[in-house]
């Protein structure tokens, strides 16, 4: 099993991604709220990933978490210790929303004594939200493409997705599974962790539209 953290400042989506990755009934019924309600502790559920490729199947407990003011102290370091995946979650529609993911970072490998690897993940949220969303242009904003340079430097893979809608969720899951069989097997080199390249552009679309999901990886 392999533990999965969801991190990022208040009102990014977490607790939307949470239950889109963990809850199988629930694509059309989450929204982006007005005012969300804060998350006041951690949670977590179990949810099992079918690779195409290996054809394994991979469970993830999978963890929802505060996003509070500096960088939510009153998370108990428990969920950041044994982290495989950790999803450094950031609003699309907002450039301030990336500030704290280098902080989020730093307090994950602080924590994390149980000396595994992990991998981060930068996930941009609510592209629902953009004006290309819908269109066959690429959703790009101002925060995607600082996310992009970040994730650069920091070696990291980077997502776009809509949580609410369910868009390219399917494709982050079964990228950081097929990751994970191949490590889980010895196949994999522990090239998850480093900075090889997986181009996604082409691999499944919004429901309804031409537009394919801007997930690519460094």
């Amino acid at each position: 099993m392999h533990k999965l953290v969801i991190l990022g400042d208040t009102a990014t989506g977490k607790t939307t991604l949470f239950h889109a990755i963990t809850d199988s009934s629930g694509a059309q019924s989450l929204t982006h709220a007005k005012y969300p309600t804060p998350t006041l502790q951690p949670d977590f559920k179990i949810s099992s990933v079918s690779c195409t490729g290996s054809g394994r199947t991979e469970t993830f407990k999978v963890f929802d978490t505060m996003g509070a003011e500096r960088y939510s102290p009153a998370i108990p370091t428990t969920v950041y210790r044994n982290a495989h995946v950790v999803f450094l979650l950031y609003d699309v529609t907002s450039v301030d929303t990336l500030v704290s993911l280098c902080e989020w970072k730093k307090r994950t490998e602080e924590h994390n004594s149980g000396g595994t690897n992990i991998l981060f993940v930068v996930v941009g949220n609510k592209v629902d939200l953009l004006p290309q969303y819908g269109s066959k242009e690429e959703p790009i904003s101002l925060a995607t493409v600082a996310a992009e340079e970040f994730s650069t430097r920091q070696r990291c893979r980077h997502f776009v997705i809509s949580a609410a809608t369910h868009y390219g969720v399917f494709e982050l899951m079964e990228t950081i599974s097929e990751e994970a069989s191949r490590i889980h097997t010895g196949d994999g080199n522990n090239s998850v962790y480093g900075s090889q390249v997986v181009n996604l552009r082409g691999r499944g679309a919004a429901p309804g539209t031409g537009l394919r999901p801007n997930c690519h990886c460094v």
